[in-house]
């Protein structure tokens, strides 16, 4: 959950009108993927949370 203070929030790309307009940064929460989802780029991946992110 999000507090009113936080400095960034998380949102599912395909809920946005055009996401092919959006650039990641990272993958976050990589351990959940499916198991044929094969991610073939060199952005940063987080099996959970990003390390800067609260707990």
């Amino acid at each position: 959950m999000t507090g009113p203070d936080a400095d960034e929030i998380d949102v599912t790309v395909c809920s946005f009108d055009q996401p092919a307009t959006v650039t990641p940064a990272d993958h976050t929460w990589v351990d959940d993927r499916l198991p044929w989802i094969r991610l073939a780029d060199d952005l940063p991946t987080y099996e959970r949370k990003r390390k800067t992110h609260a707990a």
